[in-house]
């Protein structure tokens, strides 16, 4: 399958979401701006890092078709927080396709750790890295 990200290494990461559509971009503004409370922080075991990219995620079945495109927001070295507008069912097993950085094409399984809807169609969660 082929990846959604372009090479773009003039683009620092948090840059690179302005290659991303509007609908996505105001998303991710409204996750971002209401989660400033004091009942939203929490203590994080890793720290993570801002990350801006594009990436699908398809069922484990090889066979499927279904895919759904999600918008990296941070990761850590076992976890990618994300954006999209497919609900993900959570404790599943899904491919990760996407590129780094350098434009290397990247895939690997991941674990739907959680998903839930933050704006009406929009859905935010985390992939466990596997």
């Amino acid at each position: 399958m082929q990846t959604l990200t372009q090479r773009r290494p003039d683009l620092f990461p948090l840059d690179r979401e302005r290659a991303w559509p509007l609908d996505a971009r105001m998303a991710m503004f409204v996750l971002e701006a209401g989660g400033h409370g004091p009942q939203f922080v929490r203590d994080r075991a890793e720290e993570r890092q801002s990350c801006r990219i594009i990436g699908t995620v398809c069922d484990s079945d090889r066979a499927s078709l279904k895919h759904s495109i999600v918008y990296v927001r941070d990761v850590t070295p076992r976890h990618m927080g994300f954006i999209c507008q497919s609900p993900l069912p959570v404790g599943t097993t899904v491919w990760l396709n996407c590129s780094d950085e350098n434009g290397q094409s990247i895939r690997t399984p991941c674990r739907v750790g959680r998903a839930r809807q933050f704006m009406s169609g929009w859905t935010e969660g985390v992939l466990d890295l596997e």
